[in-house]
């Protein structure tokens, strides 16, 4: 994903494991976790755990099967979504590309570490229908003892053509990841060998299954309509023994046996709709654009924890008694956005967008038992909002392929699912906790020079707010308090230059230089880097 991602100016990719399975896309000091602070997409459609509540993206398309990824950031992301880091939307191919009624692909890689991919894949077009489906597997040993791991996916898409001007799409994606969790080691044992794992018997496992109608209507020649019904049907499991790493994960002599592990189960269950439409009409002699639509989304998130598992060391999400924790989280959203390209002349370009959001979460169950075995029911916590984000870029076209660019865009992340409750003995969540919100502002000059240099060269400002964080409270007991704990700006420059030299002097190959940097700025914090320079042939 690295390489993808490596002409994106300012994005950062953590590879959190050796495999792959889950990728970290990050960009101006926002954190990495499952790209939790973008809204991730596949086919212009969610399959994050829950967008607002839990937005962590447990799942992402197997690269062969992408036709390409579109980032969408500024004011222009606001059609999609409140995130501070914008749009990532896997775009998978579908068949329309294929000028046969059938064909067949198929990949087969090994590699160290006991690699093996295998990817197959068929696709046609004829007449009025184009298909395409896919079946990937891959295993491996990992580089890190107790790294096992294998991937299953399929995915099928299937366009039926009713006419020159209407389209329907079906699709469905189902992944099934399952991986060894490494781990149970001191700062001084990875520094001696960050190969070796003391924990063998810890396990995660993801069923996820997407599905989308997907309608396209081309009114007439100046309006188009795209309407899409969507669904994520996602499971997480863990298993294992989770004590502090100064605790072995070793046979208990008094039972002879492993000591039990921890179990704990996610459901995520979310439905949703988009419609939009984008229509060009004239004011003047200069041709404008507008983008506008609705979304409507339900989402149902059942968390089981802290079940007492097996002794076993395979995987086993079995359980003894049920769990002390058994919460249900719901999430709505409703909103309306719009965008509006202003051709002020044939060089400058006023793009305002605003957005619309509602949202409500609740949370119900039961957190646990007190130590007398009496249930912790969770009050019926219930939060609803809305609020208006809006943005505004200019484009000014200095020459015919460069341009300079200026956005400035309104930003919010809500109070996550993990906010709306805490272990009960050891935690407390602020009556008060405020959802974190700020903007982002960037400057840039960008555009090639023939073909042989390609730039994109912008700075930065982003202000996010209300930051939610623990501190710890005096007191007997002592409690870790959930709250807002301040606000974090990053602010630097961030930019791409590709220069060929052999096309500039008539050869063939090529020189990719990129230059990469940031500054952030959080609770008196400061990072700085990157320098990336790569070769392409």
């Amino acid at each position: 994903m690295r390489q993808v991602l490596a002409k994106v100016p300012g994005i950062h990719i953590w590879e959190s494991d050796p495999s792959g399975i889950q990728i970290g896309i990050a960009a101006r000091g926002l954190s990495p976790n499952r790209s939790w602070e973008f809204n991730v997409r596949q086919n212009g459609y969610d399959i994050a755990a829950d967008p607002f509540g839990y937005p962590e993206a447990y799942y992402n398309p197997q690269l062969q099967a992408v036709q390409r990824i579109e980032m969408v950031r500024g004011q222009g992301s606001l059609q999609y979504g409140p995130q501070f880091g914008g749009l990532v939307n896997y775009i998978l191919r579908n068949g329309s590309e294929i000028n046969k009624p059938f064909e067949f692909e198929t990949q087969q890689t090994v590699g160290s570490n006991g690699l093996f991919n295998s990817y197959n894949a068929i696709g046609g077009k004829k007449g009025k229908v184009h298909y395409y489906t896919f079946f990937d597997h891959r295993n491996g040993d990992g580089w890190r003892e107790n790294s096992r791991y294998f991937t299953n996916a399929g995915y099928g898409t299937v366009t039926y053509n009713f006419t020159t001007k209407f389209s329907l799409t079906a699709e469905v994606m189902r992944s099934h990841i399952r991986s060894q969790q490494p781990g149970g080691l001191t700062d001084i044992q990875i520094k001696q060998d960050a190969q070796q794992s003391f924990r063998s018997r810890n396990w995660f496992d993801i069923t996820w299954t997407t599905s989308a109608l997907i309608a396209n209507y081309q009114i007439n020649e100046n309006a188009r309509w795209n309407t899409k019904l969507f669904s994520t049907n996602g499971d997480r499991n863990s298993v294992g023994f989770l004590q502090s790493i100064n605790i072995k994960d070793s046979i208990n002599p008094a039972s002879l046996n492993y000591n039990n592990r921890v179990v704990n189960l996610d459901q995520y269950r979310n439905y949703g709709m988009e419609s939009r439409i984008i229509t060009d009409y004239h004011l003047g002699k200069m041709k404008n654009t507008l983008s506008a639509g609705i979304r409507l989304y339900t989402g149902t998130t059942t968390r089981q924890a802290d079940g007492k598992g097996t002794t076993g060391t395979g995987y086993d999400v079995t359980i003894t008694g049920n769990y002390p924790r058994d919460i249900i989280f719901k999430s709505r959203n409703t909103a309306a956005f719009a965008e509006n390209i202003f051709r002020v002349s044939d060089k400058f370009l006023i793009i305002p967008g605003i957005r619309y959001e509602w949202l409500e979460g609740s949370s119900s169950g039961r957190n646990g038992y007190t130590t007398g075995g009496t249930e912790i029911i969770l009050q019926n916590i219930t939060r609803d909002r809305s609020f208006v984000l809006a943005g505004v870029g200019t484009e000014y076209h200095v020459t015919r392929s460069t341009e300079v660019y200026a956005n400035f865009s309104q930003a919010y992340r809500p109070i996550q699912f993990a906010n709306l409750q805490a272990p009960p003995t050891t935690d407390v969540v602020d009556a008060d906790l405020k959802d974190a919100k700020g903007y982002n502002i960037d400057l840039g000059y960008r555009g090639k020079a023939k073909d042989f240099l390609q730039f994109d060269i912008s700075g930065f400002y982003l202000q996010y707010d209300n930051r939610v964080g623990t501190i710890t409270v005096s007191g007997t007991p002592s409690y870790r308090l959930i709250t807002n704990v301040g606000s974090s700006t990053s602010k630097g420059f961030e930019g791409y230059v590709e220069f060929n030299p052999f096309r500039a002097f008539g050869k063939n190959k090529g020189f990719f230089l990129g230059r990469l940097g940031c500054r952030a700025e959080r609770l008196g914090l400061v990072e700085e880097h990157v320098l990336l320079v790569a070769c392409a042939g």
